[in-house]
């Protein structure tokens, strides 16, 4: 399975519902975590990804969010 350009979509309303960095990555990791189930697959399944920051400042409190999903 390849997954590419996830942004912080919300499912249910079809736009972007959070403007803090932590808030859009816990919901682009939401979308991933749904598409994988989707697979039957999980987060422990994934072998490598590649993530695009717009600002390196952001990198902190993505990186907080991100590895509690690994």
């Amino acid at each position: 399975m390849f997954v590419s350009g996830q942004i912080a979509i919300n499912p249910a309303s079809g736009n972007i519902d959070v403007n803090d960095i932590e808030g859009q990555t816990h919901q682009v990791m939401k979308n991933l975590k749904a598409a994988l189930a989707g697979a039957n697959a999980t987060f422990t399944d994934v072998s490598k990804t590649t993530v695009l920051l717009s600002d390196m400042s952001f990198f902190t409190q993505f990186n907080a969010v991100y590895a509690s999903y690994f």
